[in-house]
This record gives C-alpha cells, sequence and structure tokens, in this order.
C-alpha cells in the first residue's frame, strides 16, 4: 500500500510528464507547420531560390528603408 507522499509524489511525476509532453507536442507541431512567408519557405526551407534571387525578391517587396533589416553592412 501506498503511503501519501508516495502518491503525492506519483501525482506530481506523472503532471510533469504531461506538461513537458504537451510542450515538446507543441514545439514539434510548429516546427512541422512553420507559419513563413512564401519568399523564406523558398530559399531557407526548399532551397529553390539562388541568393541573388532571394536579395532581388527582398528588395522588391521591403523598399530601401523600409525593412527593419536594412543596415549598412546589410546586401539589401
Amino acid at each position: 500500500m501506498l503511503t501519501i507522499s508516495q502518491k503525492l509524489k506519483i501525482y506530481f511525476l506523472l503532471f510533469l510528464v504531461i506538461v513537458l509532453g504537451s510542450f515538446d507536442a507543441g514545439v514539434l507541431w510548429i516546427s512541422l507547420h512553420p507559419r513563413v512567408s512564401s519568399l523564406y519557405k523558398e530559399y531557407y526551407l526548399k532551397h529553390s531560390l539562388s541568393a541573388d534571387d532571394f536579395v532581388e525578391k527582398m528588395k522588391a517587396v521591403y523598399p530601401q528603408g523600409a525593412s527593419p533589416t536594412d543596415t549598412p553592412d546589410s546586401k539589401l
């Protein structure tokens, strides 16, 4: 027969496993179904764009000064 403290430990560990498992399942879902732009998906995930094509399309989408990544050393 289990004591109350042993039961509490078991329930706590089960709760911890459920919480961590749920978090891991959520992270796995997000990684398998990324919500990114088509330009990002083509360049980084599918590798169907060259770097030059990517830069040109980015310039078309984000004119100079409109992108938060505009820095002096940036390719854009």
